[in-house]
């Protein structure tokens, strides 16, 4: 892979560029340093080093371009950043004791909360869950790891029945029907998420779900 952006050529389209350029740019994030993280010894993980990934996940120049991109590109590029977000969170979270005090977002116990939010937001107002699908297993793949973490969090919250917490269920309610709209992917990847999701129902039995 680039470790890298490439040299502008000019005589590629301003929007193709700009599409390659960030997804470069998110599979960049995932280095030998954070691989041998995620797959090994976690104990020199940083503050720093989570900081770094902080700022760099969260660049608002790269959420600009992928804002001018297709929809198709958007879907792709949004849902892997969030994906790549989420995967960061679990490894901060095996180094650190996170709060809700946190001194940076990554390093906060209720971040999935936040970006179950806005990933929900973004989904929802996609015209066909074909933009979606179009990007195969991977992307579902993806969204099924944002949606089990979504789902320990919101296990893990406090006995407190707040608008909020019901947000952030309906977000997951409304991830897993957008995985079961894939059939062959569903009926073999969402079993682990519906256990979560019944002991939700139990831990909150006033919710409904569809």
């Amino acid at each position: 892979p680039l470790r890298e952006l490439p040299e502008h050529d000019a005589s590629v389209p301003h929007h193709v560029e700009d599409g390659f350029n960030c997804t470069i740019q998110n599979f960049l994030l995932i280095n030998r340093e954070f691989l041998d993280f995620w797959l090994g010894d976690r104990s020199a993980v940083t503050l720093g080093w989570v900081e770094q990934q902080q700022q760099q996940l969260e660049d608002p120049e790269w959420y600009r371009k992928v804002l001018q991109l297709p929809l198709i590109q958007q879907a792709d590029l949004i849902v892997t950043r969030h994906w790549i977000q989420t995967l960061t969170w679990q490894i901060a979270l095996s180094n650190f004791l996170l709060s809700s005090s946190a001194p940076f977002p990554l390093l906060s116990v209720s971040f999935p909360l936040r970006l179950s939010n806005e990933l929900q937001s973004f989904l929802a107002h996609l015209p066909g869950n074909y933009i979606v699908g179009f990007h195969g297993s991977g992307i579902l793949e993806k969204l099924l790891e944002i949606a089990n973490t979504i789902a320990d969090v919101v296990l893990q919250l406090d006995d407190v029945f707040r608008d909020d917490t019901v947000s952030r269920i309906n977000d997951v309610v409304f991830l897993k029907k957008l995985l079961l709209s894939f059939p062959g992917f569903a009926d073999l990847q969402t079993s682990i998420l519906t256990a979560k999701l019944e002991a939700i129902s139990e831990k909150y039995p006033v919710m409904e779900f569809g």
